[in-house]
């Protein structure tokens, strides 16, 4: 009976072990995790007050997020609000309730979308982890003299108007510190900081000096160190001076001068009498410039034998002292009185006279010269085509250029790599869009190496940004058509550079204008992925660069302007575009859709339509590409509003690769070498253009400094910390691009209506171009207010007027 009972429940256990094996049991229902934009900032360039965007892909939930960032605070909670979610999908903003920044260091983000309803769809709990990087540098040092000063500087972690971090410095040597310099404290100015140290005297003749810079946090207490080593030369050890006294002297002689080398200048000679020990010094004298020293004894000499003995000695280092020299001399009663040797008069050498040059009678009378004749013509102030399209293409381009701008503020203060207006985060849209569209279901995307250049997208613009902007959003242009086109997208890279070499064939290896069709098919190649124009540039360039024609300086010109066709004009173009839609079709934004592509195509087409129009004043010779301007401009515009229309289509249907690409993240910003780099280049190619085309003038000069003066401006502010910025409300994006184009084109007919010739009319012009942009610029260096991400439309009417004006400029041009 009792093993009956042990049978049933043996069998009765493995029944229910193998139903829990075997029968699945009920599923949670998990909603999907929320997307989140999260990445490394430093401290001066991260928002204020820090916030991230994150996607929330569960209808009628809500998000919730916690930050850690120690030492500020640990797992403190965010306040989450929509920021254009439709019933709780969509994106959402997360801000720190924290009023100062983040320190240094690493943190982590903690996000989940929880619906209170049903509490079975919330998302898993997702974390992400990134860091807030140091701007504290330390530099100087190098090679000293014993008791001289030397300077370490650097840059520390500072906030414009908040006095937190102290930066203090130790100096040691061999262990030990210097002079009681444990605690220095250094002075600081704007975000810089100088700490001044002092070396001791009496050394080795070689040492080495660590300086450790310390700043530290007022209120967290969190500290970091760099250490600073300077080598320390001792001062040298003089030689034995060189002196004679007579052999012999009178005991009623005056008393004795000695005279005689030191063997440098600046030198404390000592002269002992009879006393090798140098325990009485019977006087001392410093050497002259030349080495040499003159010591007078304060008494005479007793009748005798007697050793003068002398040493030289460093003042700046005591401890340094040379060798001992001796000489004798007998003082007696009868000796003579040496006489000093007389110094011999030179000769004067006899000048000789010189003799007179005949004056020749001229033979003939000189016909007098003829009058100038009267200048009839009237003074010309026109401007050719060529040099009209030329005009047109600088004042739009430094109208972009300025919008464009990365200077230090926009780059040290908000984080961004590339700030062209606080509304143009690039495709802040993807954000809003639906988990998965048609797209993702296809296959199209998933040809051969599609993670490749999902890879490429997500790491490479990353890396590159702290070196350099430009090739960084090179690298990372086209996100929405590599969304698309997965591993096919490699086809646009090695079809650039098919074209380029074929260009530079064509052109017979010269820095010409290769003919147009190749110039169209580069262009919409480029306008699809600026990444790919920037190789097709790279090509032609490097195989005529060896025959720029017969003028260098318009050869070099050629290529610039080729490579800002090919390669930065898609860039920038896309960059000032306005408007950024939801990820669905809806016929509330059809006329932002038509108006997004509009802009960008009149841009570029008018852009692409200047350059090719002016190509042969740019060349310096004939081309035959002005001929052609208009079908590049159209050409162009077409290709880029495909471009717009790609990308909005890529919202829709592809909104989950959108997201494996990487279409939401945030550039860091490039470092401060980067930045002044970038100045020094835009100010160069800028000024070497000038010169080419108008020569070395005023005008150019004056040109230059104006579109200089944002920059400098603009680093001088981030380096110094001015407090003073101004509240009134600049315009921005296309609307900026249109002020500044309408007031460019008056001051340009202007300045050319004074003008008395060709040359000085485009000098004029030159200079008129420059001024409105470089006000612009100046004012933005300084503008304190603060814009609400969103659209830069803000009426519908000012948006049309902008439409309706590039129409018409990019139909009619401007006649000067």
């Amino acid at each position: 009976m009792l093993f009956g009972a042990w049978k049933r429940t043996l069998v009765g256990g493995a029944l229910a072990a193998l139903a829990v094996v075997l029968v699945p049991a009920p599923a949670t229902a998990v909603g999907p995790d929320p997307g989140v934009s999260f990445g490394s900032v430093s401290y001066s360039g991260q928002p204020r007050p820090y916030s991230v965007y994150i996607q929330n892909n569960i209808t009628g939930s809500k998000i919730v997020a916690r930050l850690s960032n120690s030492p500020s605070f640990s797992d403190t909670s965010l306040s989450c609000l929509p920021a254009g979610a439709v019933n709780g999908r969509g994106r959402w903003r997360c801000t720190a309730s924290i009023t100062r920044r983040l320190n240094p260091g690493g943190m982590t983000l903690r996000v989940q979308a929880v619906d209170t309803g049903d509490p079975s769809r919330s998302s898993r709990v997702v974390t992400r982890s990134a860091s807030v990087t140091s701007s504290f540098t330390a530099g100087g040092g190098g090679t000293v003299r014993e008791g001289s000063s030397f300077a370490v500087s650097g840059r520390y972690d500072h906030l414009s108007g908040i006095d937190d971090y102290r930066v203090t410095a130790r100096v040691t040597s061999n262990g030990r510190v210097v002079l009681g310099q444990s605690a220095i404290t250094c002075s600081r100015s704007g975000s810089s900081y100088r700490c001044t140290v002092r070396t001791a005297t009496g050394g080795p003749a070689r040492s080495t000096y660590a300086v450790q810079v310390t700043e530290r946090s007022r209120t967290t207490g969190d500290s970091r160190s760099r250490t600073v080593n300077a080598t320390v030369i001792g001062a040298a050890t003089p030689t034995a001076p060189s002196f004679a006294v007579p052999s012999t002297l009178d005991v009623d002689a005056d008393p004795l001068v000695i005279t005689g080398s030191a063997g440098a200048p600046g030198l404390r000679v000592e002269i002992a009498v009879d006393n090798s020990s140098f325990s009485s010094i019977a006087t001392t004298c410093t050497s002259s410039a030349s080495g040499s020293f003159v010591c007078s004894l304060p008494s005479k000499l007793s009748e005798g034998t007697h050793v003068i003995y002398a040493r030289s000695v460093n003042p700046a280092a005591p401890t340094r002292i040379s060798p001992v020299s001796s000489d004798s001399t007998v003082v007696s009663e009868d000796a003579p009185t040496p006489t000093p040797t007389p110094t011999p008069t030179p000769t004067p050498t006899p000048s000789s006279t010189p003799t007179p040059t005949p004056t020749s009678t001229p033979t003939e009378t000189a016909a007098p010269a003829p009058e100038p004749k009267p200048n009839t013509d009237e003074p010309s102030a026109d401007l050719n085509h060529g040099q009209d399209a030329l005009v047109l293409l600088l004042i739009l381009g430094l109208a972009v250029v300025t919008i464009g701008r990365p200077g230090p503020l926009s780059l040290v203060r908000t984080g961004m790599s590339v700030s062209f207006t606080d509304e143009a985060v690039e495709e802040q849209a993807a954000a809003e869009i639906e988990a998965v569209g048609l797209g993702d279901q296809s296959g199209s995307w998933s040809f051969g190496g599609h993670e490749v250049v999902d890879e490429w997208s997500r790491t490479v613009p990353v890396g590159l940004a702290g070196w350099s902007p430009f090739l960084a959003r090179s690298a990372g242009d086209g996100l929405n058509i590599r969304a698309m086109f997965g591993g096919l997208w490699w086809f646009g890279p090695l079809i650039a550079l098919v074209l380029g070499v074929t260009a530079a064939v064509q052109s017979d290896w010269q820095a010409t204008a290769p003919p147009t069709w190749l110039i169209i098919a580069i262009l919409v190649v480029a306008a699809l992925d600026a990444f790919s124009g920037l190789v097709a540039s790279i090509a032609f360039g490097v195989l005529v660069l060896g025959d720029l024609g017969p003028s260098t300086g318009h050869g070099l010109l050629v290529l610039l302007a080729l490579g800002t066709l090919w390669s930065a004009l898609p860039i920038a173009v896309n960059a000032v575009r306005p408007l950024r839609r939801v990820g669905r079709f809806s016929w509330q934004y059809l006329w932002d859709r038509f108006a997004d592509a509009a802009i960008v195509a009149l841009i570029a087409g008018w852009l692409a339509w200047a350059v090719a129009s002016s190509f042969d004043v740019i060349a310096g010779r004939p081309t035959g590409l002005p001929d052609d301007a208009a079908a590049v401009g159209i050409a162009t515009a077409v290709a880029m509003a495909a471009r717009v229309g790609l990308s909005q289509l890529a919202t829709v249907w592809w909104p989950e690769r959108l997201r494996t690409t990487g279409v939401d993240i945030e550039l860091p910003a490039p470092r401060p070498s980067a930045v002044i780099a970038g100045v020094v280049v835009r100010v160069g190619l800028f000024a070497f253009a000038g010169h080419v085309l108008i020569g070395g003038c005023w005008q150019w000069v004056l040109g230059v400094l104006l579109f200089a003066l944002p920059d400098v401006l603009a680093l001088v502010d981030d380096v110094a910390g001015w407090s003073w910025s101004h509240r009134v409300r600049l315009p921005i994006g296309v609307t900026a691009i249109l002020g500044m184009v309408v007031v460019g084109c008056v001051l340009v007919t202007i300045a050319v209506s004074g003008a008395d010739s060709d040359t000085s009319a485009l000098r004029y012009a030159f200079l008129a171009a420059a001024l409105a942009p470089a006000a612009l610029g100046t004012a933005q260096a300084f503008d304190g207010t603060t814009r609400e991400p969103g659209s830069t439309w803000n009426w519908q009417l000012a948006g049309m007027a902008v439409v309706a004006v590039l129409t018409a400029l990019a139909l009619q041009g401007w006649n000067f």
